[in-house]
């Protein structure tokens, strides 16, 4: 019960404690006003300004790895699927899909964004930055995994 928002609410988390640790004002459920969609508001994950880019607003998924195994199409397919959806749900508005399969592989979108958000850093905090947002993310992720797991052994 939960888990997979507990798993998106982690990664979301992280993804802005590390925006704010590189410098950036970076806040988590912001209601974006015109981006409405049948469903009501458009609230995004995390946003953020980034330079001359203006607004950034990050909308973070998680999809589950097994299920590029049963589809039978990869999870290069499964991500960019979940990608292609979140662009579908804000088709005027451009926001950025931050896609993780639940084994830590990052979405194409994700790993555009984190090379322009590194672009503002500078080049001797680089590497280290990178660094600092994936081992973050992957311990958002399998942290969360491991307590759904530890839960349900509590329940069996």
């Amino acid at each position: 019960g939960g888990g997979p928002t507990r798993r998106r609410h982690a990664v979301r988390d992280a993804l802005a404690r590390w925006l704010r640790s590189v410098g950036h004002h970076a806040v988590t459920e912001q209601v974006i006003g015109g981006w409405e969609t049948a469903d009501g508001q458009a609230v995004l994950d995390v946003v953020y300004h980034l330079g001359a880019r203006g607004r950034i607003c990050l909308d973070v998924s998680l999809v589950d790895a097994a299920s590029a195994a049963r589809t039978g199409r990869g999870r290069t397919y499964v991500l960019r699927r979940r990608e292609r959806e979140k662009h579908h749900r804000y088709p005027h508005a451009g926001p950025v899909p931050f896609v993780l399969d639940n084994r830590g592989r990052w979405g194409a979108e994700a790993e555009t964004w984190l090379r322009q958000v590194l672009s503002e850093v500078p080049d001797e905090e680089r590497n280290d930055a990178r660094r600092q947002l994936r081992a973050t993310i992957a311990h958002a992720v399998q942290g969360q995994i491991a307590e759904q797991v530890a839960l349900a052994v509590e329940l069996s």
